[in-house]
């Protein structure tokens, strides 16, 4: 009976997805001030998990390099390390506002494909699906999908490490996932729209590099798992196969 719920479970996430998105892994190492008491204040460092999308790869920017879009909030304190799937990266650009919580990544390792950033989308009150490496790391990508009740909040469920996930709809990336939270007793989610995204990614002179195509084909097929010593970014459009990056 386990055996067939988890089958059913695995289709219905091959379904909730419609984009062919490449999702990462950060890992950022920071140094953060606490504990202000009486005038004194400690100095800890901090590492924090969350994800991201290739929106570039190689000649797309920079051979031998990937560019990756994610959550800005991430980036509290002062970097010291960043870490994608354990290869060194740094960070171009962050913001970290109500209205914009973004940032892009530089990553010293040229993956093989891309996902695109809608042109332009309306997807309020439709389905979208958002993909992030939140809860155990051994499980892999997981999709969650719900309706978007607004312009940044997105009935569904996600977990601590969800954050910088795209939001997906319509065949490419439509918003970035900033927090989870709850409304009318119902969980939910909040995300960084599309406009703001364009502005943000425009305002650091990175549209050239994600704006070279605006939809993706989708592919059918569950990519193959990736060699233990390099683990590469999961497609979504089927469920990803758990894998231990290094």
């Amino acid at each position: 009976m386990l055996a067939r719920r988890f089958a059913f479970l695995s289709v219905v996430l091959a379904m909730v997805s419609t984009a062919d998105a490449q999702i990462v892994q950060l890992k950022v190492t920071s140094i953060k001030t606490v504990g202000c008491e009486n005038g004194s204040c400690r100095r800890v460092s901090e590492s924090v998990t969350g994800s991201g999308t290739l929106v570039a790869v190689g000649d797309e920017y920079k051979p031998g390099k990937s560019l990756v879009l994610s959550a800005g909030h991430l980036f509290r304190g002062d970097v010291t390390e960043v870490l994608c799937f354990g290869k060194n990266a740094r960070l171009i650009a962050h913001e970290d506002t109500n209205d914009s919580d973004l940032s892009l990544v530089e990553v010293d390792h040229e993956y093989p494909q891309s996902s695109a950033i809608l042109e332009d989308a309306d997807i309020v009150g439709s389905k979208a699906t958002i993909v992030g490496w939140g809860g155990e790391t051994s499980r892999g990508a997981a999709a969650m999908s719900g309706i978007v009740e607004t312009s940044r909040r997105i009935a569904t469920r996600v977990e601590l490490g969800d954050s910088g996930g795209p939001v997906l709809a319509r065949g490419g990336v439509c918003g970035v996932l900033s927090s989870r939270g709850m409304w009318e007793q119902r969980p939910c989610c909040y995300f960084t729209p599309l406009p703001n995204i364009r502005r943000f990614v425009e305002r650091h002179r990175c549209g050239p590099f994600v704006y070279r195509s605006r939809v993706r084909i989708v592919s059918n097929d569950i990519a193959p798992p990736p060699p233990a010593d390099d683990p590469a970014p999961r497609p979504v459009d089927k469920p990803p196969r758990p894998i231990t990056p290094t």
